[in-house]
């Protein structure tokens, strides 16, 4: 018997004879699974999780080839890092519960997941459950560090020192002279260099 009738197909490595077969006789059972179902197990007479299987006939017997629906997670990425599972698509039985992450390679950052939908888009290890064909996307940024230094004395926010950020971001900065001293401008490509507020795109 296969279950559900949609699942797949059995095979046997000997066909019954007429009047059925002689008592003692094994018989090796295959189950094909059809596209979109995986094969689960055997019950009744035999239960096993194994596919082929031998069955000893000594007695009428009663076998069911167990299927589960299937869906696939394809995995993909934009930027440079990997993932797990890797980029590619995998199978599943239906309802499964798959960890996924994705690891950035250096100078990049992860930024978030697309597709799905995920439990968690904005943290790297995630899960998502197979209730449907799903795509997830890791998106990876670079990443670029921004220097801040000053000629004379006062203080800067973001401090003096390097900073990392991921690319593209608009960062405000500013710039606070110490007593006795004032501002006189910004070197560097921030937007405005002669105010002591102002911004930066770390490109």
């Amino acid at each position: 018997i296969v279950s559900p009738a949609a699942g797949g197909s059995v095979t046997r490595d000997i066909a019954q004879p007429t009047g059925g077969y002689d008592s003692g006789t094994n018989v090796t059972l295959t189950a094909t699974a059809n596209t979109g179902y995986a094969f689960a197990n055997w019950s009744g007479a035999l239960t096993s999780a194994t596919s082929p299987v031998t069955v000893t006939i000594d007695a009428d017997k009663t076998v069911t080839a167990n299927f589960v629906q299937t869906y696939t997670l394809t995995m993909a990425q934009v930027g440079q890092g990997t993932t797990t599972p890797a980029v590619g698509t995998s199978t599943y039985p239906v309802g499964t519960v798959v960890s996924i992450s994705a690891t950035p390679a250096t100078g990049w950052a992860f930024v978030g997941w697309l597709g799905g939908p995920v439990a968690n888009a904005a943290q790297a290890t995630t899960t998502v459950i197979m209730d449907a064909n799903k795509t997830v996307t890791a998106n990876f940024n670079p990443q670029y560090t921004l220097t801040m230094a000053i000629t004379g004395l006062g203080t800067t926010a973001p401090a003096v020192g390097p900073h990392t950020y991921i690319g593209s971001a608009v960062v405000q900065i500013s710039a606070a002279a110490a007593q006795g001293w004032q501002f006189v401008n910004w070197t560097g490509p921030v937007a405005n260099p002669t105010t002591p507020a102002t911004s930066v795109n770390v490109n």
